[in-house]
């Protein structure tokens, strides 16, 4: 089964994982697809996300790795704007990332059971080996790294990473504080593989034997719309007050 800290660690790649740069030359601008097995009870977890330049979209059961209940099955992270689009059926709220990791830490406060277990850095407790071995993953060179648990011989991950052209520790710091709030305190820069590799294929393993993996199964390039970017034209904007008052 997939351990809570591993999903944890995961809804932190989920927000950041191959969002672009607006300082790089090219970026990434498509379509990825994710998809979370749990190999002990045999189910599955898709999300699917639009990447363009400053623009992060999720879209998923957002639920089942940061149990909020502000989030919905669709967000969008404009971190040039420095806030987060929480989407509804037939609304949406421009949320200023500031104000939405005090709200959470305030609800996290009042509802123990939401408070995520703080974990200690990642790279305090495992050791980074770096493989020769090698595979196409989508079109791109994927290295092997295997990471080492220092408290539990038995337990180690595999991540496959490729160099994608994206600088996630770079990336990471307008949304920093927000995934430390909901992430236990993990977030990428408590992490000690190389930040400028993006994880293609990602497997969890205990005693030689698979436990889970996150794998991207879709990877598109085509330029996104602006609805797909910003506020949709059919959607009426509301206020984080409102969403609120919608949700609880």
């Amino acid at each position: 089964m997939i351990t809570s800290e591993f999903r944890s660690a995961l809804a932190v790649l989920l927000l950041v994982l191959c969002a672009p740069l607006a300082l790089q030359a090219q970026h990434f601008e498509g379509e990825i697809s994710f998809t979370f097995t749990d190999t002990d009870d045999n189910t599955t977890e898709k999300l699917e996300m639009l990447v363009a330049e400053n623009r992060l979209v999720v879209r998923g059961n957002i639920r089942e790795y940061v149990d909020l209940p502000l989030f919905q099955e669709l967000i969008t992270i404009r971190a040039d704007r420095n806030d987060v689009l929480i989407h509804t059926d037939d609304a949406v709220s421009a949320v200023n990332l500031g104000e939405l990791t005090a709200v959470i830490r305030q609800f996290m406060n009042n509802n123990r059971n939401s408070q995520p277990q703080q974990q200690d850095r990642i790279a305090d407790r495992t050791r980074i080996e770096e493989t020769r071995e090698t595979r196409r993953i989508h079109g791109m060179t994927a290295r092997k790294f295997i990471l080492h648990d220092l408290e539990l011989e038995s337990r180690e991950t595999h991540l496959w990473l490729a160099e994608a052209g994206i600088d996630w520790e770079q990336l990471l710091s307008p949304i920093d504080q927000l995934l430390r709030t909901i992430g236990g305190g993990v977030s990428l820069s408590s992490v000690n593989w190389p930040l400028s590799m993006t994880p293609l294929l990602v497997e969890d393993y205990n005693n030689g034997t698979l436990r889970g993996k996150m794998e991207v199964t879709h990877l598109q390039r085509r330029a996104l719309t602006a609805d797909e970017r910003d506020i949709p034209s059919n959607k009426r904007q509301i206020s984080l007050f409102e969403l609120m008052m919608g949700q609880f």
